[in-house]
């Protein structure tokens, strides 16, 4: 019953997330792409070598924000209980 209701304004911050995104990639890319940052070097790997030479920098990057959200919800949840 509440998805019905949410679903517009859902949708709309997906495509205003989206949005920004390509546009701090396009930042990124033109004004400061060196140093390299990950995306960029995704990126430039993914142009130049293909998906198999982009993957290995995307699953590390993808690993490693896994693991602080993982570290960060610990983290919450033990600071979390210690108030009661």
């Amino acid at each position: 019953m509440t998805f019905p209701l949410a679903s517009p304004s859902i949708i709309s911050g997906a495509i205003m997330c989206w949005g920004r995104a390509i546009s701090e990639f396009s930042a990124v890319l033109v004004l400061a792409s060196f140093p390299r940052s990950a995306p960029v070097l995704i990126y430039e790997r993914f142009t130049s070598y293909g998906l198999k030479a982009a993957m290995p920098v995307a699953v590390l990057l993808i690993s490693i924000c896994l693991l602080i959200f993982v570290l960060l919800r610990l983290l919450g949840t033990k600071a979390g209980s210690s108030k009661k």
